[in-house]
């Protein structure tokens, strides 16, 4: 007589092996314990999770005088500029007119005229013009709303004027 006792191992394994695979899920009893209480555990997702989507709203922007350009006459303040401001600087000064103006993203641009020339500084992130006459002005912080510039009573050079930007600088004089 022959003994297949193999080959009922084998199949009886293969049967249990497919028994274990349709109990642990693919056949919509996730989550159902052998009690029919639903204790059982629940199959592992496999999609993947995204992270949490942001709420809180970008910092603003803020400066010790607010925007304030009047604060500045003594080119001693920090204002918040957003847009076009005309800042009043004191004669003692020598600047006639002094225009500055914030461009999305990062570029504020100073206009100002001292007696016989006009000059225009455009300075790309943050960064300072120094003017020889005794003013120099920091961009503190900037972004798409607006630019924070501290006015500072200092002179780098006295012969010249001075910019830097960390993204770059255009200087221009006519006259």
């Amino acid at each position: 007589m022959r003994t297949m006792f193999p080959a009922r191992c084998g199949l009886l394994f293969a049967a249990g092996l497919l028994a274990s695979a349709c109990g642990a899920g693919g056949t919509g009893s996730e989550g159902t314990g052998s009690d029919g209480t639903g204790a059982g555990k629940a199959a592992p997702s496999r999609a993947a999770s995204s992270p949490p989507a942001e709420t809180s709203a970008p910092p603003t922007l803020e400066a010790a005088d607010g925007s304030d350009v009047t604060a500045c006459r003594k080119a001693d303040c920090e204002i918040l500029v957003e847009g076009a401001v005309d800042v009043p600087l004191a004669t003692r000064f020598g600047i006639t007119d002094f225009d500055v103006r914030h461009e999305a993203p990062n570029t504020v641009t100073f206009e100002y005229a001292r007696p016989d020339t006009e000059h225009v500084a455009e300075i790309k992130g943050t960064g300072m013009l120094a003017l020889a006459s005794g003013v120099k002005v920091t961009i503190e912080e900037i972004d798409d709303t607006g630019a924070v510039l501290r006015f500072e009573p200092k002179t780098l050079d006295p012969e010249n004027d001075k910019a830097s930007g960390s993204h770059g600088v255009h200087l221009h004089t006519e006259g």
